[in-house]
């Protein structure tokens, strides 16, 4: 197959996946759907305000790759910048955002360590929170730890130098961050 032929199916995978989620949050009540909005990710869903400022926003990554979804994975797709930024990483968005939880769908198969992530609730509930175990959250951040030590080639731009240093600050994180992270994050699996 050619780009020609995927990215268009890709796209539209993007697109049926936003309304699905967007229908099945009319069950919390109202709810705006963004996509593509400018600084973030695929799509964005937004529940009512008060005083201006959203109650709930998810985040929304759609990823169609086949294997499995490991921690790896996780931790290259949270360090998803908005573009020409070096700053300001969706985890690191997550860390720090009150209201905000992130919603991965993929179309591979999650990695065993990942099974507690999976969604297992309406995607609004996110933005309140769940239990997650320390072995995750100590996992995710070795993860981003890593990307952050990737070597670059001597020719690489200054925005990718700018973002592989944004990493090593964010691995330098408190462990209850990267736990606040992962307790508003969650994943839907084997999506086609």
């Amino acid at each position: 197959m050619t780009i020609a032929i995927i990215g268009p199916e890709k796209f539209a995978f993007q697109d049926l996946v936003c309304v699905d989620l967007a229908l099945t949050a009319l069950a919390d009540g109202p709810v705006a759907l963004v996509p593509e909005q400018a600084g973030h990710e695929d799509a964005t869903l937004s529940w009512p305000t008060e005083e201006g400022v959203p109650t709930a926003t998810l985040e929304v990554q759609i990823k169609g790759a086949a294997g499995t979804f490991d921690v790896a994975m996780l931790a290259e797709h949270l360090l998803h910048y908005p573009e020409r930024a070096g700053k300001g990483s969706l985890l690191e968005r997550l860390m720090d955002g009150k209201g905000r939880a992130v919603l991965f769908v993929i179309s591979a198969r999650c990695a065993d360590m990942l099974t507690p992530l999976l969604l297992d609730r309406a995607p609004r509930a996110l933005v309140e929170g769940r239990a997650v175990n320390t072995e995750l959250a100590e996992a995710l951040r070795t993860a981003v730890t890593a990307v952050g030590q990737k070597s670059l080639s001597k020719k690489q731009s200054k925005l990718k130098e700018a973002r592989r240093l944004d990493a090593q600050a964010l691995a330098a994180r408190p462990f209850d961050d990267y736990a606040r992270a992962l307790r508003h994050l969650a994943v839907m699996e084997r999506q086609t």
